[in-house]
């Protein structure tokens, strides 16, 4: 989940909205179409936030790999489906943030890091490489230089 987070810069809603339906192996894209938030499913925060993303094969490989490991495979099953309610909805965010990310970007020697500072350090990688080459999605954050200003703000 955190991999994915990384590579395509998605919000915690947008990260859990994803179903497998939403990927297109062949085209090597994902369609970000759906939020979810406290167990409530709805569109994404903007229009520009839905959109097509193109996946690297390095992380099609490991969401292929994810699935195969997954009980829950369907097209129509989410991609983070939680085992404490049989699937119906995607793992919650907020805890695995809470439970994982914080305690292991504490641990790593980071700080307090959550799902934004992943968002924005996919941003500060697009402009550190000059990637604004399509891949970029038209909604990334803007305006945090790097991870550290991040941390200095709050924003975790």
């Amino acid at each position: 989940m955190v991999i994915v987070a990384i590579c395509l810069g998605l919000r915690r809603s947008e990260l859990a909205g994803l179903k497998w339906s939403d990927f297109d192996w062949l085209n090597q894209e994902v369609l970000v179409q759906r939020s979810v938030i406290a167990n409530r499913v709805d569109a994404v925060k903007t229009k520009r936030s839905k959109a097509r993303l193109p996946l690297d094969p390095a992380l099609i490989e490991v969401l292929q790999k994810w699935r195969s490991l997954s009980d829950f495979k369907a097209d129509d099953d989410w991609v983070w489906a939680s085992p404490w309610v049989a699937g119906a909805m995607p793992l919650y965010t907020n805890a695995i943030q809470r439970d994982y990310l914080i305690p292991a970007g504490q641990r790593a020697g980071f700080g307090k890091i959550g799902w934004h500072t992943l968002r924005h350090t996919y941003r500060s990688w697009l402009d550190q490489t000059k990637r604004h080459d399509g891949a970029e999605r038209p909604d990334a954050p803007r305006g945090h230089q790097d991870h550290d200003e991040r941390i200095r703000q709050g924003h975790g």
